[in-house]
């Protein structure tokens, strides 16, 4: 089984219900372990409105926290990147940092935030 997690941009477009999200998402339900990170449940619970019928969508994926380990690693991006004389915004950091942790791969439609992180996965 794959660790799949979701970045904000995609679980917003399935519950919008752009084709192209909803046929991605549904194609990994089956055999995958689907989960977001504790900064995109923040993110979304906190710009959409309807949260009674996003609330059951949310609690069927996993919650990767940004823990001890995530935190440590983020660290180890941030380094490696200034050293790099590169730069991507903190919650890209974070974000890969907890997939990293966590060994899943990122499902986003903006890899190019990602760019210069070492050892993160996409889908």
């Amino acid at each position: 089984m794959t660790k799949i997690c979701l970045d904000t941009d995609i679980v917003l477009d399935f519950l919008k219900g752009h084709k192209a999200a909803v046929a991605k998402i549904s194609h990994y339900v089956p055999n995958d372990e689907l989960s977001i990170t504790s900064l995109t449940f923040f993110e979304l619970v906190s710009s959409i409105s309807k949260r009674g019928r996003v609330m059951p969508i949310l609690d069927n994926l996993v919650l990767l926290p940004f823990d001890k380990e995530a935190a440590l690693r983020a660290n180890k991006i941030h380094g490696d990147l200034q050293k790099q004389k590169m730069e991507i915004g903190m919650r890209e950091l974070m974000n890969s940092a907890i997939c990293i942790e966590n060994e899943a791969w990122l499902c986003t439609k903006n890899r190019s935030a990602y760019d210069g992180v070492e050892g993160l996965r996409f889908i």
